[in-house]
């Protein structure tokens, strides 16, 4: 969260569907004011946009959603293969968009998987969102001959019973996904503030292994490899207005993915100082740009 006691950020909860979803919210809903939203990706939560969201502070409402089972969000009653697919995530985002009355001038700030959702929540919901912010985003599927062998050996990996088995009883994969590219970047509070959702070994970590096999490889799983495909006709055919920022270091906006987001129409490109993850690497850089076009926005 912010240094300044001006910016207070609490973490709210809503009955959502059977459960209860955790997100953050500041500011008032004033008719007519945008109401920014932001998305986080894997082995992330709300706390995420704690450097981001200051700068923003005026120009809107700030809402954060924690996705289901992620952050503070409850855990599904059941769980298992599958339950943590990209179809039950959209569900209950859906569920909580509609609870706190999402329906106009919605700006999506995303990363990771948060941006596939923010845009086919977008193409569901034409007019309702007047502009999208995404980084390190899943916005096209992939195809295993244009990607690098380790890429495509991790993916068969964590598909396997013995990569399932190191990522439910391990924390390999906060490890890889944002411990050791962030480094000491973080310190053992925010550690801690990422970790805590799974904490315990075990069904607590499903979210993590289900969204690392819900990428889309050579059409498999078929449900996420038809999304990822409107998802990307909806960036090259949308008007609405897209700033992309694209971290110098990125090792994952390459290839097929660069591809389709600078073939985004209505678009403009923001490089940034940062790798995996920009929101936690270059928020100052990403902040300030986003006042500007928010504000051009307006």
């Amino acid at each position: 969260m912010s240094d300044s006691d001006a910016f207070a950020w609490p973490l709210m909860r809503a009955k959502v569907l059977d459960t209860e979803m955790a997100y953050r919210v500041h500011g008032d809903a004033a008719e007519q004011a945008a109401r920014i939203v932001f998305l986080h990706g894997n082995a992330t939560n709300s706390f995420t946009w704690r450097k981001i969201a200051p700068f923003l502070d005026g120009l809107g409402q700030l809402i954060a959603p924690d996705l289901i089972g992620m952050g503070g969000s409850a855990k599904l009653r059941h769980t298992g293969a599958e339950s943590y697919i990209y179809l039950i995530h959209r569900r209950y985002l859906d569920a909580l968009l509609d609870t706190l009355v999402l329906t106009q001038n919605i700006i999506f700030i995303t990363h990771g998987w948060g941006t596939a959702l923010a845009c086919d929540w977008a193409a569901r919901h034409p007019g309702a969102v007047k502009g999208l912010c995404y980084m390190e985003a899943e916005i096209t599927p992939l195809i295993s001959a244009y990607m690098e062998e380790p890429a495509v050996e991790e993916y068969k990996f964590l598909r396997s019973k013995p990569g399932e088995a190191m990522a439910l009883q391990t924390a390999y994969l906060m490890d890889k996904l944002l411990f050791a590219p962030l480094g000491p970047r973080l310190d053992n509070a925010e550690r801690e503030a990422f970790f805590k959702p799974y904490e315990t070994p075990g069904e607590s970590r499903r979210p993590l292994l289900e969204w690392e096999r819900e990428v889309p490889i050579n059409g498999i799983p078929a449900d996420t490899f038809d999304i990822l495909i409107s998802v990307r006709d909806w960036l090259a055919e949308s008007d609405v207005p897209k700033l992309f920022v694209k971290a110098e270091n990125s090792t994952k906006m390459v290839g097929e993915r660069l591809e389709a987001a600078r073939a985004a129409n209505n678009q403009r490109e923001l490089n940034v100082s940062a790798g995996a993850h920009p929101q936690e690497e270059a928020a100052g850089t990403i902040g300030l740009e986003l006042v500007r076009w928010i504000s051009r926005l307006s």
